[in-house]
């Protein structure tokens, strides 16, 4: 038992051996450069569509362009998907010139945590190091989504009614007041019937962000009837806009009724 276990430790050093002596030659017979990849100035954090990514290339060993036919280019996954996706835009090699010039670029277009992969088949390039990092981009007011806030589209006149916006960068992501901060906007909201007559919206008001990261707008309904509301910025139209609404007749107010004679002669 003892002699077969030594025998088997035996064996499996000159596998091992073996297998590292055909490394070594191999790396010796190819003088194929190797490259390593990092992020330009460390910055591994970006805002969507107003930053560009950079990642740093390094040529490890001498990197001899008339040598190789095929150039060296790679390709860049990011979260499973090669080149341009819904993750990222712009995809560009720079690859040429003096090597301690090189570098990859592309736009983040998506929110959210991401890995890069590398790949190259012709030099054995396969690197999954790099992670980054994508925060929303600044607000693009007129992709915002229009609603009335829970739904609530009847009112009495006189009541205050409320309508949401949920703010969206460039890229259709969500934007938070984390971002914004307490930035105020021109939206312009008015009111019509629907054949486009106008119809009276009173106080309106920007409440700013509520805890479910939408813009608050409230205003006072006047007139009576099946109604629009519209909503704009910078003469573009919100999506969701006009927004149907009804409002009831209020109350009757005595002091603000018109009085009127009506005289008319009867015979018998």
């Amino acid at each position: 038992m003892k002699f077969s276990t030594m025998a088997s430790q035996r064996l499996l050093l000159s596998i091992l051996i073996t297998f590292f002596i055909s490394e070594a030659a191999k790396s010796v017979a190819d003088d194929s450069p190797a490259f390593a990849f990092s992020w330009l100035n460390d910055k591994d954090n970006f805002t969507v569509s107003d930053d560009t990514a950079t990642i740093k290339v390094r040529v490890l060993g001498n990197y001899d362009t008339p040598k190789y036919k095929i150039p060296f280019k790679p390709n860049i996954t990011v979260n499973d998907k090669m080149g341009n996706s819904s993750f990222v835009s712009g995809i560009l090699l720079h690859l040429e010139g003096p090597t301690e010039d090189w570098s990859i670029t592309f736009t983040p277009i998506m929110l959210g945590l991401f890995n890069v992969l590398i790949t190259g088949e012709k030099f054995r390039v396969l690197d999954s190091s790099l992670h980054f990092h994508v925060n929303p981009g600044q607000m693009y007011p007129s992709a915002g989504i229009l609603s009335w806030k829970d739904g609530i589209n009847e009112f009495i006149a006189g009541m205050r009614a409320q309508v949401s916006i949920l703010p969206k960068d460039a890229f259709g992501n969500n934007v938070s007041s984390s971002s914004e901060g307490s930035k105020l906007y021109n939206f312009s909201l008015f009111a019509s019937t629907s054949n486009d007559f106008p119809a009276s919206v009173l106080n309106v008001s920007q409440k700013g962000w509520n805890q479910q990261g939408y813009l608050i707008f409230d205003f006072i309904a006047a007139t009576a009837g099946n109604l629009l509301l519209h909503v704009e910025i910078e003469n573009q139209t919100l999506h969701g806009s006009p927004l149907p609404f009804i409002v009831y007749p209020g109350k009757l107010d005595v002091y603000s009724c018109v009085a009127r004679l009506n005289i008319e002669t009867k015979y018998f």
